[in-house]
């Protein structure tokens, strides 16, 4: 077994993602390229990306992950093409993705400070593009965060077809027409 199905396998009994993991692997194996905003320290949400058959994954941090060397050589052991960029998403212009996956921080507030208004200048600034999916984590701990996510997603043509809220909440919508992978559907 590779370090990154060994890392993801652990990561589904712990954690705050731990409950997330299956359902995001699988999105993820449905997609070309996964983005994610927000990787704190790497037992998360990155795992379920990198261990799926996506061929490309691209994460952004304003934090340096204490882990993310480890994941790099993991993830290049385990040939998945990994892309962690230290930066502030709402200064940068990500490519063109199918999966566009939010979990972040406002900047200079403390750690699990989810704000609307950082996900709602997220979504405005890279909404459009993701061409299949978009997810939000911990929309059940801040309901104004899922409140926020609901109303841009499907005021710009989204549709909900995933909630969740084991671990802090899971909420993922996908553009119409879009096949939705077995056992994520709303009611599966």
């Amino acid at each position: 077994m590779n370090p990154i199905t060994e890392r993801y396998e652990r990561s589904k009994t712990r954690g705050s993602m731990k409950d997330h993991q299956v359902i995001l692997k699988r999105v993820a194996d449905q997609c070309r390229h996964v983005t994610e905003f927000g990787v704190r320290d790497g037992d998360g949400s990155t795992l379920a990306f990198l261990a799926s058959r996506c061929p490309i994954v691209v994460s952004y941090d304003v934090e340096w992950p204490v882990a993310v060397k480890e994941l790099q050589a993991d993830a290049a052991e385990a040939g998945a093409n990994w892309f962690f960029y230290w930066d502030n998403v709402l200064l940068v212009d990500i490519q063109p993705t199918e999966f566009l996956f939010l979990d972040t921080n406002e900047l200079g507030l403390a750690q699990e400070a989810h704000t609307p208004k950082q996900l709602l200048a997220e979504l405005e600034m890279h909404g459009d593009k993701a061409s299949k999916f978009l997810g939000c984590h911990d929309t059940h701990q801040f309901k104004d965060l899922q409140r926020a996510f609901l109303t841009w997603g499907l005021n710009n043509g989204w549709e909900l077809y995933y909630h969740s809220p084991e671990c802090f909440g899971l909420t993922l919508l996908k553009r119409p027409g879009v096949e939705v992978p077995k056992g994520t559907a709303l009611g599966a």
